[in-house]
């Protein structure tokens, strides 16, 4: 056994240096093709295209994100999952690869042999199969499957509005009570253990899991949108100056601590019962604070898991198909380069390929250098444009826009309509809300599975009160810090008729509203390319933190091998490809957010049993 354990260490080295080399090979050579077209435009920029300049560009680029995590070097030591509490069972939770498992190795055959042995059947076949129902009935039937799909989405976002709503307002409650409380002070994992990351990488992994590439697509735009069209609860008039502010503090609202509370509520308890009472590490053992440990292996957990399986393929599928969509439709605006429907598959397949890369390399090399890199480049963009804008307009509206957020927050989070509007009034502020705050609530809660899971699996050794501080306070200062700069500078260069950013948007797709306001901002050419790495940073960040939690949910076990995980995201690339080249995007995002529902009662259930499980236990 050890001469076997020691041949396979040396085999993997071996590995990891072919692909160190490969892309080191991969990178200087398009960088150098890259460099050249730029330096020698009449010569060498003559002869390739534009579209063969963007793929290298993009293969450059990935190939140094992927040297990035695969480089050799010190990691941090790999603890168990289990605490220091009765029951726990000290299995390894990391996934980089497990010490007996062969899937990683060996021939294709045997990898999938193991994989197959490896797979939890209870809970990946009725999502499997759930799955495919909804697939099959957008191929056969799509008109029904449609109505039926657009009848659950009015459930959620209209009538269930309030439960949407009520939930979200009590996650923030729940998870400020526990942290300012004397549970605050209780340590995931028990007195004796010590946390695994360094402060500044977990608030790095925290932020990059949990926001993905949407927030730098409508960092500018979706304060645009309110500025525009007026929120029918804000007392102004359209592109008014009341208007820039109202459009703001809308935005904060939709991206700040409320979202990241509803990743709280299920990391908290699952985090807590793994730790401290020794629970499966499923998204199910959110409800163990209440219902005990032996909810996991029951059928109510496997239904929860089930849901979550199914949230974050769905979510995660759609969200990498409107990536590719957005980031190419921006290329398209600014140098007109087209790639038609080949070459956004290839840019999917390519996404995918840097997710498998993050993953292989575990948490201690691809998680967590990217999650640095990501995090240092969106503080430099956030700065540049903070000193390259008007800085001096975006204070004073970005300081009005987050007082009246948190003077106006409780009434903002309990609207659920206006009764003193009537008629066209009435239903304008319905459609407004389902539309826009309580789709992202919803949104938020489908999220909240995989990125609760990942939160709490890297949490270990911390106490509660640190968790809500880095995964609650500081990764909502810092999203509330993007949109107040990017978000109140987009507002200014239109408002002050600088640039034409809503005739781009409108004209085109939000997701290109970026692009005139850095061409509005003195040296905004310089933000550009850091601005369009950070979308591929940030997915795949959030991607790779989905994939792992993914592996925990669907394995039998709590250390899935990395063929799984390797398998599982080739899924999501295969899966987001078939969305964007038959075009049921859309439709799957919709069926995805319907999950949300059901996580708003399991939220509530999750805080509840854990403030009722740590007054009656560790007081």
């Amino acid at each position: 056994m050890g001469i076997a354990r020691v041949a396979g260490e040396l085999d993997r080295e071996g590995s990891r240096v072919l692909w160190v080399l490969l892309c080191l090979s991969v990178s200087l050579v398009t960088g150098t093709l890259v460099g050249a077209a730029f330096l020698l435009p009449g010569t060498v920029g003559a002869l390739i295209s534009g579209r063969a300049l963007l793929a290298l560009g993009l293969t450059f680029v990935g190939g140094g994100l992927a040297l990035i995590a695969i480089l050799p070097g010190s990691e941090p030591d790999r603890r168990g999952v289990g605490g220091t509490g009765s029951g726990s069972t000290g299995t390894a939770v990391e996934g980089d690869a497990r010490p007996d498992a062969p899937a990683g190795t060996g021939p294709v055959p045997q990898r999938v042999r193991a994989i197959r042995s490896e797979i939890d059947w209870g809970v990946t076949l009725p999502a499997v199969v759930i799955a495919l129902l909804v697939a099959g009935g957008f191929a056969l039937a799509p008109a029904r499957t449609t109505w039926l799909v657009e009848r659950l989405e009015s459930l959620v976002l209209v009538t269930g509005r309030p439960l949407l709503h009520g939930a979200m307002f009590a996650f923030v409650l729940g998870v400020l009570w526990l942290a300012l409380g004397a549970s605050g002070r209780i340590r995931l994992g028990g007195p004796d253990a010590t946390p695994e990351y360094s402060t500044p990488v977990y608030v790095a992994m925290l932020f990059s899991a949990g926001i993905a590439a949407g927030i730098v697509f409508w960092g500018p735009a979706e304060a645009l949108f309110h500025y525009h069209s007026v929120p029918p609860f804000v007392e102004a008039d359209a592109r008014s100056d009341a208007a820039v502010v109202g459009a703001l503090r809308t935005t904060l609202f939709h991206w700040g601590i409320s979202a990241w509370s509803a990743y709280l509520v299920v990391a908290l308890p699952v985090a807590y019962a793994v730790y401290n009472r020794g629970a499966r590490f499923r998204v199910s053992a959110m409800l163990a604070p209440l219902l005990g440990t032996e909810v996991v292996d029951s059928r109510a957990g496997t239904v929860v898991d089930v849901l979550a399986v199914l949230a974050t393929l769905g979510g995660l599928s759609t969200t990498l198909g409107f990536l590719a969509t957005q980031f190419l439709t921006g290329i398209e605006f600014r140098w007109a380069v087209a790639l038609g429907s080949t070459g956004r598959a290839l840019f999917v397949a390519g996404i995918t390929l840097l997710v498998v890369v993050s993953v292989t390399a575990g948490v201690g090399r691809g998680m967590r250098r990217l999650s640095v890199l990501n995090t240092a480049v969106f503080g430099a963009v956030l700065v540049g444009v903070a000193v390259a804008g008007p800085t001096l307009f975006v204070a004073e509206i970005g300081g009005r826009a987050a007082v009246g957020y948190l003077l106006e927050f409780v009434p903002m989070s309990l609207t659920v309509g206006e009764v003193s509007l009537a008629g066209d009034a009435a239903a304008e502020a319905d459609g407004w809300l389902a539309g826009w705050t309580t789709f992202y609530w919803a949104w938020w809660l489908s999220w909240a599975p995989f990125v609760g899971l990942f939160i709490a699996r890297i949490s270990r050794g911390r106490r509660i009160r640190t968790v809500v501080l880095g995964a609650g306070v500081v990764t909502s200062l810092a999203t509330l810090s993007w949109f107040v700069v990017v978000g109140g500078s987009a507002l200014a260069v239109q408002h002050g008729g600088r640039a034409d950013l809503l005739g781009a948007v409108f004209d085109v797709d939000a997701a290109v509203a970026g692009y005139p306001l850095f061409d509005a901002l003195p040296f905004g050419v310089l933000l550009l390319i850091p601005f369009l790495l950070l979308v591929l940073t940030f997915f795949v960040t959030s991607a790779d933190a989905a994939v792992r939690s993914l592996a925990l949910l669907t394995a039998d076990g709590d250390s899935p091998s990395v063929a799984l995980q390797v398998a599982l995201a080739a899924s999501i690339g295969v899966i987001a490809t078939a969305l964007l080249l038959f075009g049921e995007g859309v439709l799957v995002q919709t069926a995805a957010v319907i999950t949300g529902g059901p996580f708003a009662v399991l939220g509530l259930l999750g805080v509840g049993g854990l403030i009722v499980a740590v007054r009656r236990n560790d007081q």
